[in-house]
């Protein structure tokens, strides 16, 4: 069984392993990115959602190099799914199996949650980013959609400013503070899916503290899902330098 995350953990294991893939993907660190997301720069957010969705995608895939210039977010790395890591127990003991799971519980009940369907839903969304979109959106419509939700997280996040949480120099030490904590625990709280985010938690806390609540569900809501077709679009191109 996966151990739950609580929001220190989440936020903790995000940034390392954030930082880690921004910079094998990006050749940036998690500050570059998040500096420019705050602005609103679109590209900046394009790849802080791919790279939640490769956090997702990790223990079913490995990495391949594509040219940069042919992917919309300028990435050195693809991933490839692989049967035998699809198929593997440690797949299936990791973190990121068990939120699939849960989340399939809810937002596609009719999808089997064998290991197989659980497989068929990494490889279904063709993309890193698509993987992320599917749960941005999800994530959306509970906090975005739900008044009392997006109220406590409007509040949490007031707090975190006014307790000094430096919101574009996301060392752990920075976002920890009791109200960036706070943000955390609300995010699980206010999902049905929230207890097995695990990282994912602390990524969308790091997310919602560089840009705020009100940029988020703007993003999730009318630009993110547009990545879908844009991303498979991108594909047929890097699939001939495999």
């Amino acid at each position: 069984m996966v151990r739950e995350l609580n929001s220190v953990g989440a936020i903790s294991q995000a940034f390392s392993e954030l930082e880690g893939l921004a910079s094998a993907e990006y050749g940036l660190t998690l500050s570059d990115i998040l500096k420019e997301a705050a602005v609103g720069e679109e590209l900046a957010l394009l790849r802080f959602n791919r790279l939640l969705g490769v956090m997702l995608k990790e223990p079913f895939s490995d990495p391949y190099p594509i040219p940069p210039q042919h992917t919309k977010t300028h990435a050195a790395r693809g991933w490839r799914c692989v049967p035998e890591k699809m198929e593997s127990d440690k797949a299936a003991s990791s973190w990121q199996f068990a939120f699939i799971e849960a989340y399939l519980r809810v937002e596609e009940p009719n999808r089997p949650r064998s290991r197989e369907g659980i497989t068929s839903f990494v490889s279904d969304a063709a993309g890193e980013s698509v993987l992320s979109v599917y749960v941005l959106k999800a994530i959306e419509k509970y906090l975005c959609g739900n008044a009392e939700a997006k109220e406590k997280v409007k509040k949490a996040l007031e707090e975190a400013q006014k307790q000094g949480v430096e919101l574009v120099s996301p060392m752990p030490e920075n976002l920890i503070p009791a109200a960036g904590l706070g943000v955390c625990a609300i995010v699980t709280a206010s999902i049905p899916f929230g207890p097995a985010l695990g990282p994912l938690a602390g990524g969308i806390t790091i997310l919602l503290l560089n840009i705020g609540l009100e940029s988020f569900c703007e993003w999730t809501k009318d630009k993110v899902w547009n990545l879908r077709g844009e991303e498979l679009d991108e594909k047929k191109v890097v699939a001939d330098h495999r």
